[in-house]
């Protein structure tokens, strides 16, 4: 028997707590609550993406209650992650299109059902919670070496310190023309 799919968390809409808001941005912080996104979101409530960051722009109000609906959702989806990796899921599996049967104890045949958990779900979680332990780690070396060489040229450029010296040179050789 195939599990049924869990529901999303019920969450309280933002919506509700917001009566100086207009109808259509109060439609759609309530579909957001369930679509999880701008676009499904502003097609069920009957207006265009532009609009809602329109609104994020001008209405304050607006832009605090679209903030928190994010937040709610963000936290649903990192708690479904973190089920889908610990708890995993229930899969029909198929060979060549077409579904596997299996006989179960009592001899009726059943549709074939593996168990899958998310090994990169869990990865993603742990990097989360745990960046220090698990997070990507970056070392990022600034010491660099530039050797470039012109065109025709048969000696490469001079380094920093060199050119700095040659310069110092030119500038003392200069001041005592002007002043001869």
């Amino acid at each position: 028997m195939v599990a049924k799919k869990k529901a999303k968390p019920k969450r309280k809409p933002a919506a509700k707590t917001l009566p100086n808001l207009t109808a259509k941005k109060r439609a759609f912080l309530a579909a957001f609550a369930v679509a999880w996104t701008v676009g499904k979101a502003a097609k069920a409530s009957g207006i265009s993406r532009h609009t809602v960051w329109e609104w994020t722009k001008s209405d304050p109000e607006f832009k605090q209650a679209f903030d928190d609906a994010r937040l709610d959702a963000a936290e649903s989806m990192e708690q479904e992650a973190t089920r889908r990796a610990t708890e995993g899921v229930r899969r029909l599996k198929f060979y060549k299109g077409q579904l596997i049967t299996v006989l179960d104890d009592s001899g009726k045949v059943v549709p074939y059902v593996e168990h899958e958990f998310s090994d990169t779900l869990l990865i993603f979680r742990l990097k989360a919670e745990l960046p220090e332990k698990y997070g990507d780690k970056v070392k990022v070396d600034q010491k660099s070496e530039v050797e470039m060489t012109l065109k025709g040229a048969t000696t490469p450029l001079p380094s920093p310190e060199e050119a700095m010296a040659e310069y110092a040179e030119l500038l003392e050789k200069f001041q005592q023309a002007g002043n001869a």
